[in-house]
């Protein structure tokens, strides 16, 4: 189940704090251009999750892209949108247990770092987060 659950999201980003309109294609293939040109943006498949909000919050957007290696191409280049002073921030879509672990992942490197532990941060292997040295 958890398998088949994460090879349905593989090809999915998830875009938050973009302003909700009638432009969100449009808003996101040029959030996704500059991220990176080379990603092909004619195919995309794109939709708001959850209800809408009373606090004025953009919904999430979930975006499908062509394949895998699009998603990581997106995924490297993210910190783009940071230079740009974009509000908007890009994830990868996570299953609730992925989501899980993480967190305890990101407690479990807190607690060692107020412990005394330095130069931790939590590093992607071969696809799964670990807690690792900083300086290698």
């Amino acid at each position: 189940m958890e398998i088949s659950e994460r090879r349905r999201r593989e090809n999915n980003v998830i875009l938050f704090n973009v302003e909700e309109n009638d432009q969100d294609l449009n808003t996101v293939k040029t959030t996704i251009h500059q991220v990176s040109a080379t990603v092909d943006t004619n195919d995309l498949k794109v939709y708001r999750i959850g209800n809408v909000r009373t606090d004025n919050r953009p919904r999430p957007i979930i975006i499908t892209l062509k394949s895998r290696n699009d998603v990581l191409t997106v995924l490297k280049n993210k910190n783009t949108l940071k230079t740009n002073r974009s509000r908007i921030v890009i994830a990868s879509d996570q299953t609730p247990l992925q989501r899980k672990y993480l967190e305890d992942l990101r407690t479990e490197l807190a607690t060692r770092s107020n412990n005394g532990e330095k130069d931790l941060t939590i590093k992607y292997l071969k696809g799964v987060p670990k807690i690792i040295s900083s300086k290698n």
